[in-house]
């Protein structure tokens, strides 16, 4: 069952960012679409599920929730920005997916296999990611100010 824990947690970042984009519809009194969408996230799970869970196995069904939830996260972006723009920066979001996605990327195929050297590098990796952030967002300042 290890195999489908990556599908399952990157589904429900998806369905967490689409709770977020999910107020336009609410705010705009247009909560029929939110009906639609949920409509459509449950007939690609279902025909998703039925076409291939006999292939794959659960599997198929981890893959069918990560698209269902995706499509909705993508279908509810397209009419927020329709009907209720916000001027979100996609353009920095998409980077630091992609960035920590290279992490995930880096660690899975560089043979670390002892159980302390594999802490470590893990660790070095995300406090890499982390100090990125921090001097994308232009946050050392606040930090060489704090006094502990």
């Amino acid at each position: 069952g290890l195999a489908v824990v990556p599908y399952v947690l990157i589904a429900n970042i998806c369905i967490g960012i689409y709770y977020n984009l999910a107020i336009w519809y609410k705010l705009t009194d247009k909560t029929v679409y939110g009906a639609y969408i949920s409509l459509f996230g449950a007939f690609i799970t279902i025909g998703l599920n039925v076409f291939l869970i006999p292939l794959i196995g659960f599997t198929g069904c981890a893959i069918a929730h990560l698209v269902c939830y995706f499509s909705m996260m993508v279908i509810s972006y397209y009419y927020g920005q329709k009907f209720y723009h916000i001027p979100y920066d996609i353009k920095r979001i998409g980077l630091y997916t992609f960035s920590a996605a290279l992490i995930v990327f880096l660690f899975s195929i560089i043979p670390v296999n002892w159980g302390f050297y594999r802490i470590l590098f893990a660790s070095v990796l995300f406090l890499g990611y982390c100090f990125y952030i921090i001097y994308k967002e232009d946050m050392g300042k606040y930090f060489l100010r704090l006094k502990l």
